[in-house]
């Protein structure tokens, strides 16, 4: 479960308690057996996202006829792209590719390059899988408070590191998509922090019942959509 020369560089770095930091991590990991465990469709349920966009991407780099058998939909903005330089008219290209630009600005990179249709096959897995992170994040605080006198400077420590990449490495993130993982974090816990403190620890309960209860993209920026969806 645990990398233990990262968590001790981890814990230098940060000057923390060592034994408490591990126990902290050990929580998190902890928690993600017990959803698993708890929830067995959940793991089935990611990985038929993962085959559905694998094979997609798989008949999308095959020969030249399956390619064209694609919806517009499924056509990554790659495809697009080649189709303007190879003889749209100048006009049209230069507003297509201000388009792409402006996309790729505000980390939509990943979006233009897989196509719609791949791309909510992404948004589903990323749904769950900021449910998944997030409720860890709540468990580690909410079960830390009760265990660890430092939890406030771990919790501090934490959130500066990941608030703390330099420039280059958030550019990077943005144009490989890894930004998205480190949004499951922050706005998975921001969910389950609100849908419990609103409704109690059982209100969240509906998340772990099916691929149904599971929030949406909407659902987790406004986790009364889902309380109200829901009855949690």
């Amino acid at each position: 479960l645990l990398v233990a020369p990262n968590l001790i560089q981890a814990a230098a770095n940060r000057a923390v308690d060592r034994g408490e930091l591990v126990k902290w991590v050990t929580i998190h990991e902890v928690t993600h057996a017990v959803q698993f465990s708890g929830a067995p469709w959940l793991r089935g349920h990611l990985g038929g996202l993962i085959g559905e966009l694998l094979a997609s991407m798989q008949v999308s780099m095959g020969d030249g006829r399956q390619s064209g058998r694609q919806s517009d939909g499924e056509r990554g903005g790659t495809a697009r792209l080649r189709e303007l330089l190879a003889g749209a008219d100048l006009a049209s290209m230069r507003g297509e590719l201000g388009e792409l630009v402006a996309r790729a600005r505000r980390g939509e990179l990943m979006q233009i390059t897989l196509g719609e249709d791949r791309w909510r096959l992404v948004e589903q897995m990323q749904c769950a899988m900021s449910l998944i992170e997030g409720h860890a994040e709540h468990v580690m605080d909410a079960v830390g408070a009760e265990m660890l006198s430092s939890l406030p400077r771990l919790r501090s420590a934490l959130t500066r590191r990941r608030a703390s990449r330099t420039l280059p490495w958030r550019v990077l993130e943005r144009l490989l998509g890894l930004e998205l993982k480190m949004r499951q974090y922050e706005v998975g816990r921001r969910f389950c922090d609100t849908v419990i403190a609103e409704g109690g620890p059982g209100a969240l309960a509906p998340a772990w019942r099916s691929p149904e209860g599971l929030p949406s993209t909407a659902e987790l920026e406004s986790p009364l959509l889902w309380l109200q969806r829901t009855g949690g």
